[in-house]
C-alpha cells in the first residue's frame, strides 16, 4: 500500500517586534576642575630660605625645572630640597611647569639673557 509522502507543517513566522524609539541620552554636565591658586612668588633668594622653616609637603602639587648652573647650591642638592618638600621635579619644561628654576650661566656657559 503506497502511503503519502509527510509534509512538514510550518510555523508561521513570529510578528517582529515594533521598534521603540531609543531615550536620547542624557550627558551628565561637565565636571567643572577646581582652581589651582596660583603658586606663590618667590621674594627673596634661595640662600636666604632656611630650609628648617620649610613645612613638610609645602610644594606639593608644585612642579619645578632647573637649568643652568646656580652658584651657591648644587643641582642634586636644589632637586632633593624640592622632592623632600613635596614638589615634583622634572628635566623638560612643559604645560605642567610651574616653576623653572636658572642659574646664572647655563650648561653652554652663556649667561642667561642670551638668546
Amino acid at each position: 500500500v503506497p502511503t503519502k509522502p509527510q509534509t512538514k507543517q510550518l510555523k508561521p513566522k513570529p510578528k517582529p517586534k515594533p521598534r521603540s524609539t531609543p531615550k536620547p541620552k542624557t550627558k551628565a554636565p561637565p565636571k567643572k576642575k577646581p582652581k589651582k591658586e596660583a603658586p606663590p612668588k618667590p621674594i627673596q633668594s634661595i640662600t636666604s630660605y632656611p630650609h628648617s622653616s620649610a613645612t613638610p609637603q609645602c610644594l606639593s602639587g608644585y612642579t619645578f625645572v632647573f637649568t643652568g648652573n646656580i652658584p651657591d647650591l648644587p643641582r642634586d642638592t636644589a632637586e632633593e630640597y624640592v622632592k623632600i618638600l613635596g614638589g615634583r621635579v622634572t628635566t623638560a619644561v612643559s604645560g605642567k611647569t610651574n616653576y623653572l628654576v636658572c642659574g646664572e650661566i647655563l650648561e653652554d656657559d652663556r649667561p642667561v639673557g642670551e638668546g
